[in-house]
């Protein structure tokens, strides 16, 4: 992952879009590998309030706390619609990376099945 910014892992940040099954582990690799700064984004209470008690990093709800264009060095897509893939797309910084291990629909021109 740090080869991803060209700077060590502890200076990086990556938020995770979804912690419902997927999001969660996707964060805890990303703690494993030393990422400075994790962000989990979840729309549902429940899944914010387990995700938070979890220890995971910051959880934020992105319809009230979105974090603005290109702020990320990875993004990480762990629920696949539309408007999360066009809000990694926005929020990564230039030369970050998105990973889509989410595939909850084929919207918005991206069919990965």
């Amino acid at each position: 992952m740090a080869k991803i910014a060209h700077r060590p892992p502890a200076e990086l940040n990556a938020p995770v879009f979804g912690a419902g099954s997927v999001g969660p582990f996707a964060a805890l690799s990303l703690k494993d590998h030393g990422i400075g700064r994790i962000d989990l984004t979840e729309t549902n209470a429940l899944r914010r309030e387990t995700a938070n008690n979890a220890g995971l990093g910051r959880v934020i709800d992105p319809l009230t706390g979105a974090p603005g264009e290109s702020a990320f060095d990875l993004i990480i897509d762990a629920l696949g619609v539309q408007a999360t893939r066009k809000a990694a797309i926005a929020e990564v910084l230039p030369g970050g990376a998105v990973m889509n291990i989410g595939l909850m629909d084929n919207e918005g021109g991206f069919d990965a099945r």
